[in-house]
């Protein structure tokens, strides 16, 4: 049902901070997967109003480095989401902010997938998601290494 939700002013602070709250603590893989695809248009549209909490932005980060693999899929492919879906999200100086704050995560997630295809925590998908944002989106982004 959220993810029928239309992005506005009122709703979208409220579903992302209360739902990435939840992500940790869910237990059901396929509900943290249906969690995670209903805010990426809700994200997308704080970044681009700017009300996106600089703290949200750490979470995601740290979520993204989970020991749990559910909430680390959940949350690389929720950002994951947001930057590929979103063509012009770096285009803001929010967007950028997003960018910069989860970059070393998608380079940690990188590295442990190039480290150990089998083992790592998010599998492969953490893999794929950090190559498709770190080449597709950030790399094409003239402001993205300023």
């Amino acid at each position: 049902m959220l993810a029928l939700l239309t992005p506005a002013s009122g709703v979208s602070s409220i579903i992302v901070e209360s739902t990435t709250a939840l992500f940790p603590k869910e237990p059901h893989e396929g509900a943290t997967a249906c969690l995670a695809n209903a805010l990426p248009s809700h994200v997308a549209f704080l970044l681009h109003e700017g009300t996106l909490p600089t703290g949200t932005i750490q979470f995601i980060a740290k979520e993204m480095g989970s020991s749990k693999p559910a909430v680390r899929k959940a949350f690389i492919g929720l950002a994951g989401a947001v930057f590929l879906s979103e063509k012009n999200i770096l285009e803001t100086d929010n967007g950028l902010s997003f960018a910069k704050g989860l970059f070393p995560s998608f380079e940690n997630c990188l590295k442990t997938v190039t480290a150990s295809p089998i083992n790592s925590p998010g599998g492969p998908y953490e893999g794929y998601v950090a190559v498709s944002v770190l080449l597709g989106s950030m790399a094409k982004s003239k402001d993205f290494g300023k």
